[in-house]
């Protein structure tokens, strides 16, 4: 956004709040009742929950897939990364190692998508893994550098064929 004037920059802004609520709305009332939350600074949007629940796991994934397609669309192209750990959250701090973790993971990357940091699936079961087998998927990852690294990645191209029950995800 550098070479955007002040004005389109703050309407792309106003946009991307206007997306980042509407996808959160609708992520944590039809899919799992867990709740998410974000924080936005700059060029940077801070998803987090209140849990590292399986629940909250799946809202983190369906928010940032919903919302990098939505964006997409939109012609705002997001770069993302998703971790899991401890942090602290206020108004206007912004405290943990998985914030410093998601921003170099984040930073490394030279592509549209979002990476999943290998210990956000850690503890979730392969049964429940295999009902996100549309939403994550290993990827080659372009890396700045010029080389790619093969990790779990956000499918966000599924959310624009992602058909709308109305019902919530089973989680049994």
């Amino acid at each position: 956004m550098e070479s955007n004037a002040l004005d389109e920059v703050v309407k792309t802004f106003a946009k991307f709040v206007i997306g980042a609520s509407m996808t959160r709305s609708f992520v944590t009332h039809v899919y799992e009742p867990a709740e998410i939350s974000f924080r936005l600074f700059s060029d940077t949007i801070l998803v987090h929950s209140r849990d590292d629940s399986k629940e909250a796991f799946l809202n983190m994934v369906r928010f940032s897939q919903a919302l990098v397609g939505m964006m997409f669309q939109d012609g705002i192209l997001l770069r993302g990364a998703i971790t899991k750990g401890p942090v602290f959250i206020s108004d206007d701090v912004f405290i943990g190692t998985p914030i410093v973790r998601a921003y170099q993971m984040e930073q490394e990357q030279e592509w549209v998508g979002c990476w999943l940091e290998d210990s956000c699936i850690d503890s979730i079961n392969s049964e429940y893994m295999a009902k996100l087998a549309n939403d994550i998927v290993e990827y080659h990852i372009p890396l700045k550098t010029g080389g790619v690294k093969t990790r779990l990645a956000l499918n966000w191209t599924y959310g624009f064929t992602m058909p709308i029950t109305g019902k919530r995800f089973d989680s049994n």
